[in-house]
């Protein structure tokens, strides 16, 4: 790489690897004039890359949080990598809903809620890559409502 007096140069650099620090050694050598004819000055440089990062977004019963005791609920979950989701209710897996592999992104959740009342739901996203940490989605208030009727 080449920069002419006094001009400034970037580049740039590909093949990285995600949240990883690198040290880069830059030298400046001046040639040609009466000026530092054949000096160089080192200078070395620190950076990190990003990390890598997993990303969880839920849906609960296509966005509507009132629900209906026995009711039967799907609960979607959309990540931006491959892994497994589990789901909760207050903090708890909810039955058949743990380490549901994503198929196009995409985990999902068939639940019927037992008990009334107000609750939160959350899922834990492991991705199948070592290269993207775990992520918990923050809860998501609901409330489950006496059934109405029996059918």
């Amino acid at each position: 790489m080449t920069a002419a007096s006094g001009g400034l140069h970037s580049c740039q650099f590909t093949g990285l690897t995600a949240n990883t620090a690198y040290v880069i050694s830059i030298t400046k050598s001046i040639t040609g004039g009466d000026y530092g004819n054949g000096a160089s000055d080192p200078y070395t440089l620190t950076v990190s890359t990003e990390p890598n990062v997993a990303t969880i977004n839920l849906s609960i019963n296509g966005g509507n949080t009132n629900l209906q005791r026995g009711s039967a609920i799907n609960i979607v979950a959309t990540t931006n990598v491959a892994g497994v989701v589990t789901f909760r209710l207050n903090g708890r897996v909810i039955t058949n809903c743990k380490a549901k592999s994503t198929s196009s992104l995409i985990a999902t959740c068939s639940w019927r809620p037992s008990v009334h009342g107000p609750a939160s739901i959350s899922a834990f996203f492991n991705p199948t890559s070592n290269l993207y940490p775990n992520v918990t989605t923050n809860p998501t208030a609901i409330l489950v409502a006496r059934r109405t009727s029996r059918s």
